[in-house]
């Protein structure tokens, strides 16, 4: 019999990668991964944050219209908070949960 699911933190002490191209060093790797993980939290605040999964639209013109609207919010989102940062403000209790 098992107890209620832990909702405690899996400790990392490992880090697995595979690549096809065996002449990569590990620098070159990590600098792939490193980019990649970039992009990957970017499409996860797009979708969680900006409702880039919400559009319900079925027309190639209006999907296309979406994602720019879309990006458009991110792009703008992202200078606010580049600016707050250049003037040392901090940013309210609600704009931090909701930053990128």
């Amino acid at each position: 019999m098992s107890g209620p699911p832990t909702t405690q933190p899996i400790a990392l002490t490992e880090a697995w990668s595979i690549t096809t191209d065996l002449a990569l060093s590990c620098q070159r790797i990590l600098e792939h991964l490193k980019r990649k993980w970039g992009i990957e939290v970017m499409f996860k605040a797009l979708k969680e944050r900006f409702g880039l999964g919400d559009c319900r639209c079925r027309e190639e013109k209006s999907l296309a219209r979406w994602m720019e609207l879309v990006l458009l919010a991110y792009v703008l989102a992202g200078l606010t908070r580049w600016g707050k940062q250049l003037l040392r403000e901090r940013p309210s209790w609600g704009e931090a949960r909701e930053e990128m």
